[in-house]
C-alpha cells in the first residue's frame, strides 16, 4: 500500500498553488514538487493542478521555458 502524505486528497490553497509554481519555476521534477507540497502520495493530482495553472515541466521532469 502506498504511503499517504499529509496533504493527499486535502483542497488546494492560495499558498499551495504559490509553491506549486515555484518549485517548478525552480526546475524541480513532479516527485520532487509532490514531496514538496506534502502530496508525495498523490503526484498525479500535482501534475493535474500544475497542467490546470499553465505549467508545464521539460522532458524528465522539468520546466519547460516560455
Amino acid at each position: 500500500m502506498d504511503e499517504v502524505d499529509l496533504n493527499d486528497g486535502e483542497p488546494w490553497s492560495e499558498m499551495d498553488d504559490r509553491d506549486l509554481r515555484a518549485s517548478v519555476a525552480a526546475g524541480d521534477s513532479l516527485p520532487e514538487t509532490a514531496s514538496f507540497l506534502c502530496r508525495s502520495g498523490t503526484p498525479f493530482a500535482v501534475a493535474k493542478r500544475a497542467k490546470k495553472r499553465g505549467l508545464r515541466w521539460q522532458q524528465g521532469g522539468k520546466r519547460q521555458p516560455k
